[in-house]
C-alpha cells in the first residue's frame, strides 16, 4: 500500500517492519494538511490518494483518519451493521445453523404463547433476522477500557479483524505517550501487520520503530 500526498515528494510506504511518522513543523502547513484531511475524510473533496501496487484505491474504504484516540468508538452504526452482517452469515454455517434453527423456533413458539393469549389480534415474524437478535442482546465491542492508547489499540485491531487491511492514520498521536508506551504501541501493530501512519507537530523523541519525514518551517523536507 501506498499513501502520497500531494504537496511532499516523498510518498509512504507500508511493511511490517517500520512505523511511518510525518512530522510537519510549519504551523501554516500543518494547518492547512488537518483541514484538508478533515475535508477528505467528512466531505470527500479528495486530498490524499492511496495505492495498492499501481492501482488507486478508495480512500474512504481503505483508509481511516482518527484526530482523537479519546473520541473513538468501534460501536458505530456502519461498524455494528457490518459486525451483525458477518455474524448473521456465521450463524447459519455448517457448525451453528442447527442451533440458529433451534433458536429461532423456541423464540417463536414462546412468542406464539405470549401474545396469542390476549384477546387482540396479534402477529409475529416467525422467519426472524439474526441481525435483530443480537440488536437486542446488545452485541457491540467492548469498550470498557479507560485508557485512552489501550482503547484506541482495542479499536485498531477490532477493526482490522473485522474490515481488514486498512490504514489508520494518527494525528498528533506522539502527544498521548511516553516513550515504553509508544514501543509497546508499535510492537503489537506490526506484529498484527497493521498499517500505520502518524502526523505530529513536533519532533519528539525518536523511536527505533519509526521511519521518520519531517517538513520543516521552511517547508523543506528532510
Amino acid at each position: 500500500m501506498r499513501l502520497i500526498f500531494p504537496d511532499l515528494s516523498t510518498y509512504f510506504e507500508f511493511d511490517n517492519y517500520l512505523i511511518n511518522r510525518l512530522i510537519i513543523e510549519s504551523p501554516a502547513e500543518w494547518r492547512n494538511v488537518l483541514q484538508s484531511l478533515h475535508d477528505h475524510a467528512e466531505k470527500g473533496i479528495e486530498y490524499v490518494k492511496i495505492f495498492n501496487n499501481i492501482k488507486e484505491i478508495s480512500f474512504a474504504s481503505n483508509a481511516e483518519i482518527i484526530f482523537s484516540p479519546i473520541d473513538i468508538s468501534a460501536n458505530q452504526t456502519k461498524i455494528i451493521n457490518k459486525l451483525y452482517k458477518e455474524l448473521s452469515a456465521e450463524s447459519m454455517n455448517e457448525a451453528l445453523a442447527a442451533g440458529t434453527y433451534s433458536i429461532k423456533r423456541d423464540l417463536y413458539n414462546y412468542m406464539e404463547q405470549l401474545i396469542f393469549n390476549k384477546d387482540i389480534d396479534l402477529i409475529c415474524n416467525d422467519d426472524f433476522d439474526i441481525a435483530g437478535l443480537l440488536k437486542l442482546m446488545g452485541v457491540c465491542f467492548d469498550e470498557t477500557a479507560s485508557n485512552p492508547l489501550e482503547k484506541l489499540l482495542n479499536y485498531m485491531l477490532n477493526i482490522h479483524a473485522l474490515i481488514g487491511d486498512i490504514l489508520f492514520i494518527l494525528i498528533s498521536f506522539s502527544d498521548y505517550l511516553v516513550s515504553e508506551e509508544k514501543t509497546e504501541f508499535y510492537e503489537t501493530v506490526l506484529a498484527k501487520g497493521i498499517k500505520v501512519l502518524i502526523i505530529d507537530r513536533y519532533p519528539f523523541e525518536r523511536n527505533e520503530f519509526e521511519k521518520i519525514v519531517i517538513v520543516d518551517k521552511d517547508l523543506c523536507e528532510i
